[in-house]
């Protein structure tokens, strides 16, 4: 019986140290845009969107951050961000004829 709480006890005190991912958002705002962005699996993904885009997962410590947007329109901003834990961690912004907006980081 003793050796069965002792295992319990290491059991939860290792399930207790176990480090979760964070929650990981994507952000764009465009009016129309072509999108390329590593998702939760750490591959890239592409598409496109109108109105803006959110994408959420949770990300383990080195897991690469990728977020780009190209405007589709002659003129107009793209705005893109990268948020950790509800916070801003980065973020650009870029406004005319087909630009580019990028942010990108390692997960610390």
């Amino acid at each position: 019986m003793k050796k069965i709480i002792t295992l319990s006890i290491v059991a939860l005190a290792l399930a207790s140290c176990e480090k979760k991912g964070n929650n990981v958002k994507y952000e764009v705002t465009c009016a129309e845009c072509s999108l390329t962005y590593s998702n939760s699996s750490d591959n890239t993904e592409q598409g496109s969107t109108t109105n803006g885009w959110e994408y959420g997962f949770d990300a383990e410590p080195g897991h690469f951050l990728y977020i780009s947007a190209q405007n589709k329109r002659s003129s107009g901003t793209v705005t893109v961000k990268i948020l950790v834990n509800g916070k801003v961690k980065e973020e650009s912004s870029s406004s005319g004829a087909y630009v580019i907006a990028t942010a990108s980081m390692s997960m610390p």
